[in-house]
């Protein structure tokens, strides 16, 4: 069985990040719905949670990443990235393949504890296993201060949420 102090990776005392991966471990459930503490939650998420996640080990939304924290992770310049904040984790689908371990292995191969650990890590480890789902979910200030363009050259990612679901996502 997994602990928090299997996935001590750092001193600093910023591992208790990563205590929301054992979830999936711990509970004996098809889905959990993650959220941080730091996000408002403003209407229903039932939508959210009647979301498939059939074949994905999480339902992320898209960040808007500095190139830094993309590069930091092992990511190409034009891969998505996404924010770590508020996700539904497919519990069955981790338990399955194993995504701890994965993550573990992931992480072990960084000598310093970077920008954000804990989303290098996620998006290291199951970038290619995650479903993008509308940035509503977890709209964030740069969303709000940029635009699409903006946004696009900032992160380097031509494939950005388009200018009307952001639109669509800000009304909600």
């Amino acid at each position: 069985q997994e602990t928090c102090d299997s996935l001590r990776f750092w001193s600093s005392g910023r591992d208790t990040m990563f205590a929301r991966l054992l979830i999936p471990n711990l509970l004996e459930c098809d889905k959990i719905l993650y959220i941080d503490c730091d996000t408002i939650v403003i209407s229903s998420l039932e939508e959210l949670w009647n979301e498939s996640v059939e074949g994905y080990a999480s339902l992320v939304v898209q960040d808007t990443a500095r190139l830094d924290a993309k590069e930091e992770a092992g990511l190409k310049q034009d891969d998505r990235y996404f924010n770590s904040g508020v996700m539904v984790l497919n519990c069955w689908y981790w338990r399955e393949n194993n995504l701890i371990q994965c993550i573990k292995d992931y992480e072990s191969d960084f000598d310093e504890e970077g920008i954000f650990p804990d989303q290098r890590a996620l998006n290291g480890a199951t970038l290619k296993c995650s479903k993008f789902i509308s940035p509503k979910y977890n709209w964030s200030s740069e969303m709000e201060r940029y635009s699409r363009k903006q946004i696009v050259e900032i992160t380097g990612c031509d494939n950005f949420y388009w200018e009307e679901e952001m639109h669509e996502s800000k009304k909600n």
